[in-house]
């Protein structure tokens, strides 16, 4: 069922959407395509056409190779942006949208989506905590990632990107689709630091595979079978904003509010 249902939608999008170029065979492994244009972060940056923390990181690397870590976008991001909740990562501190209370103290990470089973994400598809600030400021979180982010883009940009290499590995770029009519999003779990590259070295579109146990594409037509507005958890017009929330927000308005820039 699930297999019919991916391969018509990826049918409908390949008419009708000219930058997703995917084919579905009988696997939801299968490697696909999708622009850079609509694959955007958990907390809603974008990777292209608007701002991303890594994104920007890389650009400033390229300009100085020899950049310091505190001079960096990175650097200036963990120190301005650490929501509580998934409401404050969303729509920022003084949002007024009506989250579940159960998650409102939640680190973000933590919080289902409207969309998700009320459990976790497999340990091994989290985002990291380091993606809305390190908790310990005297910790070495931020370096250790500035390094391995550049370390990823010199091997990208000398070697190419061989996804091929990353296959039955955690390595690969994961997540999700989000569809809206024929607008589509792509939310990735994993390989957040291999699309940063991808974008900053130029690339115009990523291969993805869809992420395991996880659904498969997040259709605004089906919201009232979500799993947690069907329960009652989300309601529907929460739940509807912050799915509309990833084909509104571009990253540069978040990033303004939250004084990173």
């Amino acid at each position: 069922m699930i297999n019919r249902a991916a391969r018509f939608i990826f049918n409908k999008v390949n008419s009708k959407k000219e930058n997703l170029k995917a084919s579905y065979t009988e696997s939801l492994h299968e490697r696909m395509y999708i622009s850079l244009k609509d694959c955007t972060s958990i907390n809603g940056f974008v990777f292209k056409d608007g701002w991303h923390f890594l994104v920007a990181t890389l650009e400033q690397y390229e300009k100085n190779p020899n950049i310091k870590y505190e001079e960096t976008f990175l650097a200036r991001y963990y120190d301005c942006y650490q929501p509580k909740n998934l409401q404050e990562s969303l729509y920022g501190k003084g949002s007024n949208i009506d989250i579940p209370s159960l998650i409102r103290h939640r680190d973000p990470q933590n919080a289902p989506m409207p969309w998700t089973p009320m459990f976790k994400l497999p340990n091994k598809y989290k985002t990291n905590l380091a993606d809305y600030g390190p908790k310990d400021k005297s910790s070495d979180d931020g370096e250790v990632r500035f390094r391995r982010l550049t370390k990823i883009y010199d091997s990208i940009k000398s070697d190419g990107f061989r996804e091929e290499l990353n296959k039955n590995v955690i390595n690969q770029i994961k997540g999700v689709l989000l569809k809206n009519n024929n607008d589509f999003r792509f939310l990735v779990f994993n390989g957040n630091h291999r699309t940063a590259a991808l974008s900053a070295l130029g690339f115009e579109k990523i291969p993805f595979r869809f992420v395991s146990n996880y659904p498969v594409i997040v259709d605004i037509e089906n919201i009232d079978n979500w799993p947690c507005v069907k329960t009652g958890f989300y309601d529907r017009n929460v739940a509807e904003k912050i799915f509309l929330h990833y084909f509104e927000e571009n990253g540069v308005n978040k990033a303004k509010e939250w004084g990173i820039f």
